[in-house]
């Protein structure tokens, strides 16, 4: 009996959703971020850490909270925990590039080449719609194409033709070598469409 009791108090809760838009930040959140940045500025990760896991009490859906802790996750190698903070970035901000890109770039270090399509494409929407906001670096710039060849390799066109979209807002010389770099042995490297030699 005492067990049907459990099963019908886990049938009555309810998950908790996801707002829709960001949360308002306090001055206390406000505080606890600008003393986890300064934490990060000194290499103090693990006081960063403690204080944007504060702000999460206090503001689950932090945005800022959760792109830190993303990034203190990838430094230290749990792409996993990385792509969870990213993608509630992503729920708020899906016009940043940058998280896109950054969320795909996880999907393939984790081996899940097909997951990194969709949010190829949301950068390349959010680069079409409000042009470029942040610089993309050129190892950023091989690992995505790499993603884009390996999907073309397993017979998904849609991942390189967003890489296409996106380098071609920021760099039209580049996005002309990749359209050209399309018409050349599917082995090829990055590097060679890039015209890159190492």
């Amino acid at each position: 009996m005492g067990k049907q009791r459990n099963r019908r108090k886990l049938r009555l809760t309810k998950p908790t959703a996801v707002p829709k838009a960001a949360p308002p930040a306090s001055n206390d959140t406000d505080q606890l971020i600008a003393q986890a940045l300064e934490a990060l500025e000194k290499n103090g990760n693990a006081q960063a850490s403690m204080l944007l896991e504060a702000v999460l009490r206090e503001v689950p859906y932090h945005p800022q909270a959760h792109g830190l802790l993303g990034r203190l996750a990838q430094q230290r190698g749990d792409l996993q925990r990385c792509l969870a903070h990213y993608m509630i970035v992503a729920h708020f901000f899906p016009e940043r590039e940058a998280v896109q890109m950054a969320i795909a770039d996880l999907y393939g270090r984790l081996g899940q080449f097909d997951q990194a399509v969709k949010p190829l494409e949301a950068a390349a929407l959010a680069v079409a719609k409000t042009g470029i906001r942040e610089p993309l670096p050129n190892h950023h710039q091989h690992d995505l194409l790499e993603l884009g060849l390996i999907n073309l390799q397993q017979g998904e066109p849609r991942a390189l033709d967003a890489v296409i979209d996106i380098f071609s807002h920021r760099n039209p010389g580049l996005s002309q070598a990749i359209s050209e770099g399309r018409k050349i042995p599917l082995a090829t490297t990055p590097d060679a469409v890039l015209g890159w030699h190492s």
